[in-house]
């Protein structure tokens, strides 16, 4: 679990700039959802770590992104 955690922490990261990178990790140019872009870190590293339960992760990322999208303001995405 350590890589899943070390993936959120460097998204938040890249966009806070507080600490070191453990990864050199950049955050994108424009407007983020930071909510949608941890839960994607996590996606990312959980699907390698544990392939078959692809699934099973590619469902829960969905939702949390649906979620992440409810509560943006009208037009920010």
């Amino acid at each position: 679990m350590a890589i899943v955690h070390i993936a959120m922490f460097d998204t938040v990261n890249s966009v806070a700039r507080q600490y070191q990178s453990y990864t050199g990790l950049r955050a994108p140019k424009g407007p983020i959802s930071m909510q949608a872009a941890i839960s994607q870190a996590a996606h990312a590293a959980l699907v390698v770590l544990f392939p078959s339960q692809t699934a099973a992760f590619d469902a829960r990322l969905a939702e949390d992104l649906a979620r992440s999208r409810a509560v943006l303001p009208a037009g920010s995405v």
